[in-house]
């Protein structure tokens, strides 16, 4: 009994994090904002033109900046497939593309890193990273701390170049096995505690009052993943779907700060 307690506990998706309140507006967002429904419109704005830049691993892949662009606010998609969180550090850095933007000008930022940390983490082999079936027992605390620093680097790295901005941390999205979601929620704990100790940083939770991507038990709604029956990190269409929906929306407030 006490294991299958512990089980459930590190399967569901921590609940402890600030959340932004349900919006009825929300639902009415539309769901044509993926590259995989309708084709990538192209703007005519160049880069330094944009307001609100999206920064991810191949997280962000599918993303289309057309569709979530609107006359008030212009998107910049940046996206480095496979990337930790030093890793899309170190392709900022050296991306021309986003060295164009106008500093002054982009006033949202939304951020969503260290997915692929988390393997990393258990030292867990490639050929496994699509396995359920993945245990603790070469869990790296010292790996973990790492991670969790290497994600503040990047998050003041993007304070020190956009002053103006509001950097808005989207959770690390949940997975299927009980040693990736500790790992998570750790991670995710250490990026809600550092939101809450700046004023211009937001903590975004997919999942408490809203539960985007789990079920209302906590668990992970592995219909929305690719992969089915494995625990497979990306998102499928219909998951894609979701997370542009709650994307577009709130890069259209605003404010999206919201008291605890």
């Amino acid at each position: 009994k006490q294991w299958y307690q512990r089980r459930v506990r590190a399967l569901r998706v921590s609940l402890t994090y600030r959340q932004l309140s349900t919006s009825p507006q929300f639902n009415h967002v539309k769901s044509s904002v993926v590259t995989q429904i309708q084709p990538k419109t192209p703007t005519t704005l160049s880069k330094s033109d944009s307001d609100t830049l999206f920064i991810s691993s191949s997280m962000f892949r599918n993303l289309d900046e057309g569709k979530l662009s609107s006359s008030s606010c212009n998107v910049s998609v940046h996206f480095y497939p496979g990337a930790t969180a030093s890793g899309i550090l170190n392709h900022l850095r050296s991306d021309n593309t986003f060295a164009t933007h106008n500093q002054a000008k982009v006033n949202k930022i939304f951020l969503l890193c260290g997915s692929n940390d988390i393997d990393n983490i258990l030292h867990i082999p490639r050929h496994l990273h699509s396995s359920i079936n993945i245990n603790d027992d070469s869990y790296d605390v010292m790996e973990n701390q790492r991670t969790a620093s290497s994600m503040t680097e990047l998050i003041f790295y993007l304070m020190d170049k956009f002053t103006n901005a509001a950097i808005n941390i989207v959770n690390i999205l949940p997975r299927e096995s009980l040693a990736r979601n500790e790992v998570i929620n750790s991670l995710n704990k250490h990026l809600y505690h550092m939101c809450c100790n700046y004023p211009n940083l937001n903590f975004i939770g997919t999942e408490s009052k809203r539960s985007i991507f789990t079920d209302r038990y906590g668990f992970r709604r592995s219909e929305l993943f690719n992969v089915r029956g494995s625990d497979n990190i990306h998102l499928n269409g219909s998951g894609l779907i979701k997370l542009a929906k709650i994307l577009k929306f709130l890069c259209h407030q605003p404010d999206i700060r919201v008291s605890t």
